[in-house]
């Protein structure tokens, strides 16, 4: 079992985002980390939000990141970057980004949990290579030495979470050593596994998001339709469950839609969000279904779902993060609520 980290960047307000000066589905697969081809020449990009050149920054549309010169010396350092990385116009920007590419992909086996607080298993079993991507996403990953040299530097705007590469036989040992959950029925988990005091502090501190502003809210494409809701209070809401986005009383997209990137329904809907306020809050007590009343006669519910498989890890409904206070609230899909580290 090696240890590796997923490589991205965090959800600062100010952290520049930028767009394409063509449509983002002609580019799309020469941002993707392990693309072989370089994006073709003449197109440029041009800043839609925030105003920090950190080290590492986004696309606006989707996932992709960018890097700094910094960032490349650094990797320079273990993998000749040389065939891996081209540099990116952007229009009043005076920092130099650069597009990571052709970088090796590997699989990634437990990608049915996707964004749960399981760690991720790669298929990876050299941990010479230092750089690596994922299959069927924009992951980037690094070993421990990389990992070292990117915190001694002081990279900014850097998020690294801990996963591991492994064999699929390591993997397979690691699930069978697990304890499952036993599943009974919905209404015997919820009240049987109650744990009525960390409840009793989700529900103050979802009140939080009362009069915050969504300035960022994202889903479909390699996300699939987990939705991402981050705050100008730096507040999160990471939801895997079932959710439905209403405008006036009208349903129009749910996690069931076509997850297609940036123009697909689930897309479109989360990206309505952004610029709103929140003004209302409403936790349900024993489901745990969660509602926000937001700004311009929008509803965002979040429905609570039980574990699908008895034999399948337990994983979690939606996370509530207050990330200046280093906590997030997990909502398990045994209807209980975890307290943890949000960092």
């Amino acid at each position: 079992m090696i240890p590796l980290y997923n490589f991205n960047h965090l959800f600062k307000e100010d952290m520049l985002e930028i767009t394409p000066d063509v449509e983002v589905e002609d580019i799309w697969k020469y941002l993707l980390p392990m693309s072989t081809e370089k994006m073709p020449d003449g197109i440029g990009f041009s800043v839609v939000r925030g105003n920090k050149q950190y080290d590492i920054i986004r696309l606006h549309e989707g996932g992709q990141r960018f890097f700094s010169q910094k960032v490349i010396d650094i990797l320079s350092g273990f993998v000749d970057m040389s065939d891996k990385c081209y540099p990116i116009y952007i229009k009043d920007v005076d920092t130099q980004y650069y597009i990571i590419y052709n970088l090796k992909a590997y699989t990634w086996f437990n990608n049915k949990c996707s964004f749960s607080n399981e760690p991720r298993y790669y298929d990876i079993t050299n941990a010479s290579n230092c750089l690596y991507s994922i299959i069927g996403t924009m992951n980037i990953v690094v070993n421990e030495v990389v990992r070292e040299a990117l915190e001694q530097e002081g990279i900014t705007n850097m998020a690294l979470t801990e996963c591991f590469g492994c064999t699929e036989d390591e993997y397979i040992q690691v699930i069978e050593s697990r304890e499952v959950p036993t599943k009974a029925s919905n209404h015997s988990i919820m009240t049987k596994n109650q744990n009525t005091t960390e409840i009793s502090k989700l529900s103050k501190s979802v009140q939080m998001l009362r009069n915050s502003t969504i300035y960022y809210s994202r889903a479909g494409g390699g996300a699939g339709s987990i939705l991402l809701i981050n705050t100008n209070d730096n507040l999160s809401l990471w939801i895997e469950c079932y959710w439905e986005i209403k405008h006036k009383g009208i349903v129009i997209a749910t996690a069931d839609d076509d997850t297609t990137a940036v123009v697909g329904p689930i897309a479109i809907a989360a990206k309505r969000l952004e610029g709103r306020k929140i003004h209302r809050v409403e936790l349900a007590p024993y489901t745990l279904d969660l509602e926000l009343f937001i700004e311009d006669d929008y509803v965002l519910c979040i429905v609570c779902e039980p574990q699908p498989n008895e034999d399948d890890n337990l994983n979690n409904n939606w996370d509530f993060s207050i990330i200046d206070s280093n906590i997030t609230y997990c909502v398990t899909c045994n209807f209980t609520v975890l307290q943890q580290q949000y960092k």
